[in-house]
């Protein structure tokens, strides 16, 4: 239930619940009425009213009675309604906000994953373009700086790669673990293209009915010569 809605149900239930109110109250006065109308005929004519009359009385009584508990049972059903309404506007927001929560802390992991990825990957580029250069160009006198260089050179090459694949397939499995993502199989993808290729063609053929030029025939009048 939106809150658009929620507010025209709060604004249906008010008018029904005035509704309600106005006609229990005239069925109070009918009621009053009735009782005035029953004692005075007792005193003007006591003795006097016919048994059939005093039943007749009795059982619109007893109806009005009847009619004022059905409208006061539809008028607290209604409060119960208008109450829940409110209710039921929270629960909807707190359920939106708790999904908004859990979707910025399902995309905060991969992009956490994505910075540490960076993180590592930076410095190992740029100790392989520092690499990159000549080795002729370092003062290297010595056979263990020589060594050192080709295994850091060697070492990034290998480790760079695996630690950024590692990152993407774990923030991958994350995200799916999380919001239970399902990827779409071959089989759909191959109907959706199916489908957008049925529904292309119809308006390519329109299209090409409709640039069709018209025949006007040649200018010089020589196709009305020649029907003559």
């Amino acid at each position: 239930m939106a809150a658009s809605d929620g507010k025209e149900y709060f604004r249906m239930i008010s008018d029904i619940r005035e509704e309600l109110s106005m006609i229990f109250s005239v069925i109070s006065q009918q009621e009053e009425v009735w009782r005035e109308m029953n004692t005075i005929l007792k005193h003007l004519f006591p003795g006097k009213v016919e048994p059939y009359m005093t039943e007749r009385m009795s059982a619109t009584t007893e109806y009005i009675q009847k009619l004022k508990r059905q409208i006061d049972g539809l008028d607290k059903d209604a409060e119960r309604v208008q109450v829940s309404i409110p209710r039921i506007l929270d629960l909807k927001r707190s359920c939106a906000g708790t999904k908004e929560s859990h979707w910025t802390a399902v995309m905060d992991a991969p992009v956490f994953g994505l910075a540490v990825a960076i993180i590592i990957s930076t410095p190992l580029s740029f100790v392989m373009a520092r690499l990159a250069v000549p080795r002729d160009s370092f003062f290297m006198a010595e056979d263990l700086k020589r060594r050192l260089l080709q295994w850091m050179t060697g070492t990034s090459k290998i480790v760079s790669p695996i630690i950024t694949a590692v990152g993407a397939v774990s923030a991958y499995r994350f995200f799916k673990e999380s919001t239970r993502w399902c990827p779409a199989p071959v089989s759909w993808w191959m109907q959706k293209l199916h489908e957008l290729r049925h529904n292309n063609a119809p308006r390519a053929e329109k299209a090409g009915r409709g640039s069709k030029e018209p025949d006007v025939g040649s200018l010089d009048g020589a196709d009305v010569t020649a029907r003559k």
